[in-house]
């Protein structure tokens, strides 16, 4: 999975610890994943951001279930391991002209 590939949305993750995200990427609905490590240095990592990791999870499920079916697997993820969230959420993604697509 490429992020330029249609999908239809995004699960972010922000968490504490290092753990790889990558089994995550076996739950439907989810159809690849791309994360970062946080670092200390120059520019553009001039503040200490160790310990810290951001996941994007692709998706090209519905975001809502998809998320729901994520919850177990993020559930045992933080409680077997030092990885704790500190954001774990979904996100749909924005269609042209179509303002109102997931509003009430």
């Amino acid at each position: 999975m490429v992020p330029w590939r249609p999908g239809s949305g995004v699960y972010l993750l922000i968490e504490q610890g290092g753990v790889t995200p990558a089994p995550l990427v076996d739950t439907p609905g989810v159809a690849g994943a791309w994360w970062l490590d946080g670092c200390q240095g120059p520019a553009p990592c001039d503040t200490d951001h160790r310990g810290l990791q951001l996941t994007f999870l692709l998706l090209d499920g519905d975001p809502m279930e998809v998320a729901e079916r994520l919850r177990y697997p993020l559930e045992r993820r933080w409680a077997n391991s030092d990885e704790s969230a500190l954001l774990a959420a979904p996100f749909q993604t924005v269609v042209p002209r179509e303002w109102d697509r997931h509003l009430p």
